[in-house]
């Protein structure tokens, strides 16, 4: 939809917030969800913006984010606290239980060493 199909051509539309499919929408809704891990007790964003962590009696949490994709790493019930707590903030989560496949990298894990890789197959 043109902006004339709705108002003639001297006026202009002023948005009030991010639409979905603009590039500031992904940037607004990255801010947005930062802010609200803040609030939860999670630390971090700098020297690496996409990287926050949150240490509590439950355990650690890392939280990778990726525009609106977000990696959680840490304790089982660290884990489940901080799912908890964004769904209390009321983010709508989506929840994939295994971690072979990342944004098209793949994880390998090796539990007997404690150690993990992740690379691009292609």
């Amino acid at each position: 939809m043109k902006c004339e199909e709705v108002h003639g051509e001297d006026e202009a539309l002023h948005l009030l917030h991010a639409i979905y499919g603009l590039v500031q929408a992904e940037r607004r809704f990255c801010l947005k969800f930062i802010e609200k891990l803040k609030k939860i007790g999670f630390k971090g964003g700098y020297p690496i913006p996409c990287l926050m962590c949150r240490r509590n009696e439950n355990g650690i949490c890392l939280i990778a984010i990726c525009v609106d994709d977000s990696l959680l790493v840490g304790h089982g019930k660290a884990i489940q606290e901080t799912i908890n707590d964004l769904e209390n903030e009321g983010f709508d989560l989506k929840l994939d239980g295994s971690i072979d496949d990342y944004l098209s990298c793949e994880i390998s894990l090796d539990r007997k060493k404690n150690v993990g890789w992740i690379h691009q197959p292609h």
